[in-house]
């Protein structure tokens, strides 16, 4: 006995009466716009064209950090960097050149501020990033032992 196979025309159907359900509802609801389900105070990057907020040619690199920034405050730049890392990881598998490279990425990331002061990581960050430095030159250490081992000199 073969079993049918439940048509996909009939949960398209269903979907888009449901959508469509939803589309009406709302109609009668008579919500002005999506911004009346914004913030209160909104963000820069939330409403642009507010004023007080510098426009996004000024300063590109900052206005497209903002909404980060928002949300993990002085670990935005720590989370780029972890992401370059582990590609870079996953792609080489050498530990000490993602050691040298995440160094330059932290050097890189550490820019002056308006009264030309160094800023980027803060403290947290910077302890995370030499614990990962220093985890770094461990398990190099202990590659470079057990080759040695597994593979003596003549």
């Amino acid at each position: 006995m073969r079993l049918k196979k439940p048509k996909l025309e009939m949960y398209f159907n269903k979907s888009v009466i449901t959508v469509a359900s939803f589309i009406i509802l709302l109609g009668f609801i008579g919500i002005d716009s999506v911004i009346a389900f914004g913030p209160n105070d909104p963000e820069c990057f939330e409403q642009p064209d507010m004023e007080g907020c510098p426009l996004f040619f000024d300063q590109p690199f900052d206005r497209m950090f903002d909404p980060y920034n928002a949300i993990f405050q002085d670990f935005t730049f720590v989370i780029v960097w972890a992401i370059i890392i582990g590609i870079l990881w996953l792609r080489v598998s050498n530990t000490m050149m993602v050691a040298v490279i995440g160094v330059a990425l932290a050097a890189l990331f550490t820019r002056p501020d308006a009264s030309g002061n160094l800023t980027g990581f803060s403290e947290e960050a910077q302890a995370v990033g030499w614990g990962l430095l220093i985890l770094a030159l461990i398990v190099a250490i202990y590659q470079i032992l057990t080759v040695r081992v597994h593979f003596p000199t003549n």
